[in-house]
């Protein structure tokens, strides 16, 4: 992976918007977030651009779905922020 890929993922995993509201996931379930691209821009430190072509990249690779509102990452996303 990246670096940006490990921060978008980090960034997803630690969203406000997660159902435990940024603390530490403890399941894949817990993963999933609003699709907020400028806040993920700001926590990672580049573009809106850059973030929507890093998610792109993470799609395809398997490690984070989205659709148009919400993101959040696969069980092999989930194993790639667990072992970061």
């Amino acid at each position: 992976m990246t670096i940006l890929e490990t921060k978008l993922i980090a960034a997803v995993a630690t969203s406000l918007y997660t159902p435990v509201n940024g603390e530490e996931p403890d399941s894949v379930d817990e993963a999933v977030t609003h699709l907020a691209l400028e806040d993920f821009a700001e926590d990672m430190g580049c573009s809106v651009k850059q973030v929507e072509g890093v998610l792109t990249s993470c799609k395809k690779k398997g490690l984070v779905w989205a659709d148009a509102e919400t993101v959040g990452l696969t069980p092999k996303g989930f194993e790639a922020y667990k072992t970061k």
